[in-house]
Parts: structure tokens; sequence; C-alpha cells
């Protein structure tokens, strides 16, 4: 039973722990544009709700729970970026590392 717990809790943790850095941190991010790799559900990006958000995930699944709760959401790999350098101001990738087929690919 904990470990059930602790599956539903951990990612929880984790997307609070992302929001209070970006506190900290005192991130102008209203102006900003902000990409999450790896966005699945589009929660953090929901959370954040300032600047221009846009989220990139592999899964149409999850795009499409995504696309309710943010506007800028791509179907794509996290490996291999449909963006320009330079393009947004802040990136985000948090639960990704351990989906992706070849981590230490460049």
């Amino acid at each position: 039973m904990k470990e059930n717990h602790y599956k539903h809790f951990a990612p929880w943790l984790r997307l609070q722990k992302i929001l209070k850095a970006f506190k900290e941190l005192n991130l102008k991010i209203k102006n900003k544009r902000i990409l999450d790799i790896g966005c699945g559900y589009g929660t953090l990006l929901s959370k954040i709700k300032e600047g221009e958000l846009y989220g990139i995930d592999m899964s149409s699944k999850l795009l499409q729970h995504a696309n309710k709760k943010i506007e800028n959401v791509i179907k794509g790999d996290a490996q291999k970026l449909p963006f320009k350098d330079h393009q947004f101001d802040v990136t985000i990738s948090s639960e990704v590392l351990e989906h992706l087929p070849d981590p230490n690919k460049q």
C-alpha cells in the first residue's frame, strides 16, 4: 500500500520542488518563452500559468490532455527537438531521462 501511495505522491512532490525553485530563483517568467520537454499531461506548465508556454511530448494520448491545459503542445522527440537554438528563455525537463531509449545520445 505504501508503494502505491508513494507512486502517486512522488510526482506531486517533485512538481512542488520545481515550482518552489522557480520562486526562489526569482525567475521573471511573465513575458518569457518556456518549454517543458516531456510535458506529459501539461501539469507543470498549467501550474506556472505565466509566460508563453510550450510543451513537447512523444505521446499523442498525453498531449490530448495537455492541450486542454496549455495552448502550445507539440508531438516530438526530446532527443531531436524541432526548435531553433535560443528559441526559449527557460526549458524544463522533469521525469524524462528514464523514458529515453538512449539517454547518453546527444
